[in-house]
């Protein structure tokens, strides 16, 4: 069923998407922008010659499978990526309903029912063994100056609650209290994060503080030759060393500063923290999100977890004296 209102909606929907990309920028939602913007140009790929025409109530369900085969096509055997530019055309599309005022109408949803298959994936986290090998401070003394930054820049992720790149990235001196208290929004998800700076985290930032300089780690956002790098090519950059420095300890997994978050919130879930205060820590809007990063629980932890149920419950007491419990 075509809603009369929508179908006489003719403004070119790459029009209508850059103009939600834009208001995105303007807000100071830099990552949202940046997505969008990635998610606006895959689309022109597709649409081709269309795109000055093509507009918003063409995008039905049909166009939608089609879209959607047409990425597994340019992305064979990645799921994952079909999946990020699936979702980010249906956030655009929901945003430009939106914005067109069309969302209270009786509307056919063109994405309804469709979803990306993806293989199950292992959880990225590290165990408390593979985190020693980071923390050794012998490791610094086998890395160059530059890959010893990128450790600072995992390990002040890990003291600070998981704290994603992009927002370390733009963490500014201002946002410093005397107190080491610091609040910021989430560049994702824009909620707000107040949150204590360990001591640990203090002694890094302290370590990269330039006078005159208003950023924490002012070092991201240069090269070599002093030119200014974005939040993407600083990212790839973190990731590079890191790459280099997980395979120097024989780390099994791709060492990323995305591990690292996963890595916290997984010790939070270990230590017995409750899913509710790991979410709020994450800046997440979701508690569904926050399961998403956590690994399951270790093997040692579960068996202790279910001895201790049977011996208050199941054992009989003189067995548990005899085992001195």
């Amino acid at each position: 069923m075509k809603n009369s209102k929508l179908t006489g909606n003719k403004c070119p929907v790459i029009s209508l998407f850059r103009q939600i990309a834009v208001s995105r920028r303007e807000s100071g939602n830099y990552y949202a922008a940046a997505n969008y913007e990635s998610f606006i140009s895959k689309l022109i790929l597709f649409l081709g010659k269309k795109q000055e025409l093509f507009s918003l109530h063409e995008i039905t369900k049909e166009w939608v499978e089609r879209y959607i085969q047409w990425l597994h096509a340019k992305h064979p055997e990645k799921p994952q990526t079909v999946d990020f530019y699936f979702r980010g055309l249906r956030a655009l599309y929901n945003n430009a309903v939106e914005k067109e005022g069309l969302q209270e109408t009786s509307i056919m949803n063109p994405f309804y029912g469709l979803r990306i298959k993806k293989p199950t994936v292992s959880k990225r986290a590290l165990s408390p063994e593979m985190l020693g090998r980071l923390l050794n401070p012998v490791l610094r003394m086998h890395l160059s100056d530059s890959r010893a930054r990128t450790l600072d820049v995992l390990l002040f992720s890990l003291y600070c609650r998981g704290m994603v790149f992009y927002d370390i990235y733009n963490l500014t001196w201002n946002m410093i209290a005397r107190d080491w208290q610091v609040q910021y929004r989430r560049s994702k998800t824009g909620q707000c994060i107040c949150l204590s700076i360990p001591r640990e985290g203090q002694e890094i930032m302290l370590r990269y503080r330039q006078s005159g300089n208003p950023y924490v780690f002012p070092f991201l956002r240069e090269t070599a030759k002093g030119r200014f790098l974005s939040e993407r090519s600083a990212l790839r950059r973190i990731n590079r060393h890191l790459d280099v420095i997980g395979r120097l300890l024989d780390i099994p997994c791709k060492l990323t500063t995305y591990v690292m978050r996963h890595t916290w919130a997984t010790l939070m879930l270990e230590a017995g923290k409750p899913v509710e205060i790991i979410s709020q820590c994450m800046g997440h809007t979701s508690i569904k999100t926050t399961q998403i990063y956590l690994s399951s629980i270790s093997t040692a932890k579960v068996d202790s977890e279910v001895n201790d149920m049977l011996n208050r419950f199941v054992r009989p007491e003189k067995y548990r004296k005899s085992i001195g419990i």
